[in-house]
């Protein structure tokens, strides 16, 4: 077994086990990195680092891979979502969309437990 063979099979199980669960959880992220308000010469870099949900959360356009969250106004939003079997967290935002990070948002038409896009999704989530 060459070394790509024995690291996916040492990661496989747990791939599986964090898609067990079924449930919704918050993702486990990293911390947002802060900058200092005495940095020099940085611009605005909380709205880079800290998008609006509006500007981010846009049916057909990339979550980016660095997504951690987002703001509503003031009011911090964190990433939320569920594992996937194939690696990555499934997130969600306000009920409607849904994205893997890299990957095209989606939005649900209909609640998630009807709507046939988000329930397709979810399938191949879990496996």
């Amino acid at each position: 077994m060459n070394a790509r063979g024995f690291l996916t099979a040492l990661a496989l199980p747990l791939v599986l086990v964090a898609g067990c669960g079924g449930g919704t959880a918050d993702v486990a992220e990293d911390p947002i990195p802060t900058v200092s308000a005495s940095s020099p010469d940085l611009g605005d870099v909380s709205e880079a680092l800290d998008p609006q949900c509006v500007d981010v959360w846009q049916a057909g356009e990339t979550l980016p891979r660095t997504y951690r969250g987002c703001y509503e106004d003031d009011a911090k939003v964190r990433a939320n979502g569920r594992y996937c079997e194939f690696g990555k967290p499934l997130i969600t935002y306000d009920g409607r969309f849904y994205a893997v990070r890299s990957g095209r948002i989606a939005e649900a038409t209909e609640p998630f437990a009807e709507d046939a896009g988000y329930q397709d999704v979810l399938a191949k989530c879990s496996g």
